[in-house]
C-alpha cells in the first residue's frame, strides 16, 4: 500500500484482498510503504522478482515511468539495477508494437492475474 493524493492505493495483493472481501473478513494485514507513484511502480519489479514481469510488462512500466513521471531512461535503468540499453530496448518494444496487439496481450493476461501496472 502507498498513499497517492490522499488515497491509499493497493500495490500488490489483489487476489488476497478479493478473497478477504468474499470471505467477509473485516480486516486484512498489509504493509504500507513510503513511496510516490513512480517509486511504487519500481517496487513492483521487486515484488514480482520470483515470477518476473514479462518483457512487455517491463516495457509498459518503463514507458509509464518515462512518459508519465518524466524519468530518463538512464535513471529508470539505474533504479531498476539495469543497463540503460535494457531500458531502451524495453521502451522500443512497446512503442514499436501495434497498440491492438498490446491490448490483446493485456486482455489475455488480465484473465490470468490482476493488472501489473
Amino acid at each position: 500500500m502507498f498513499a497517492d493524493r490522499g488515497q491509499i492505493e493497493l500495490l500488490d495483493g489483489f487476489k488476497r484482498a478479493r478473497a478477504a472481501r468474499i470471505l467477509g473478513w473485516p480486516t486484512l494485514r498489509a504493509r504500507a510503504v513510503d513511496a510516490d507513484v513512480a517509486e511504487a511502480k519500481i517496487l513492483l519489479v521487486a515484488l514480482h522478482d520470483r515470477r518476473r514481469l514479462t518483457e512487455l510488462e517491463e516495457g509498459w512500466l518503463i514507458r509509464s515511468l518515462h512518459h508519465d513521471h518524466h524519468l530518463s531512461q538512464s535513471a529508470i535503468a539505474a533504479r531498476l539495477g539495469r543497463h540503460k540499453s535494457w531500458a531502451f530496448r524495453r521502451l522500443l518494444l512497446v512503442e514499436a508494437l501495434d497498440p491492438a496487439v498490446q491490448a490483446d496481450v493485456r486482455s489475455a493476461s488480465s484473465r490470468r492475474a490482476p493488472p501489473s501496472l
